[in-house]
């Protein structure tokens, strides 16, 4: 399924897709229901190509789950730390292995023996970012 030339029915604002459309007649591929009937159904939802849909469902997730960082004490984050597998353990921060949505994740972080939670985008490149994040808002 090529992103590019492959038609959806979204709803601006929400982090997933109504469904895919038909290249042929523009009908749901999976119910078959006609786009009027997939109007009525959705009738917030508008037809874009998947490829759009996608960069409008990263700024809805954004959204939803960029939170600001909270303190939590140590033995919160332990407790984190020993319940999954972290991933992407560097300099005082990991994620959990467990995903809210899309990519994103819990991210947890020490920084001068103060203890930090937040979620994120789960891409450890961005640890100096979250870093300066954590620094600003708790005024180190």
């Amino acid at each position: 399924m090529s992103t590019e030339r492959t038609r959806v029915f979204y709803t601006v604002g929400e982090t997933r897709i109504e469904t895919v459309l038909s290249n042929k007649d523009n009908s749901c591929i999976y119910s078959g229901k006609t786009f009027e009937e997939l109007q009525k159904e959705y009738p917030e939802a508008e037809m874009m190509f998947l490829f759009d849909a996608s960069k409008e469902i990263e700024k809805a997730m954004a959204k939803r789950w960029s939170d600001p960082w909270v303190e939590i004490t140590e033995e919160q984050w332990n407790d984190k730390l020993n319940c999954l597998p972290p991933m992407h353990w560097h300099s005082g921060f990991f994620m959990m292995s467990e995903f809210m949505e899309g990519n994103y994740t819990g991210v947890l972080a020490e920084h001068n023996f103060r203890y930090f939670e937040a979620t994120r985008l789960a891409d450890p490149r961005n640890y100096p970012e979250y870093r300066k994040q954590i620094v600003k808002q708790f005024n180190f």
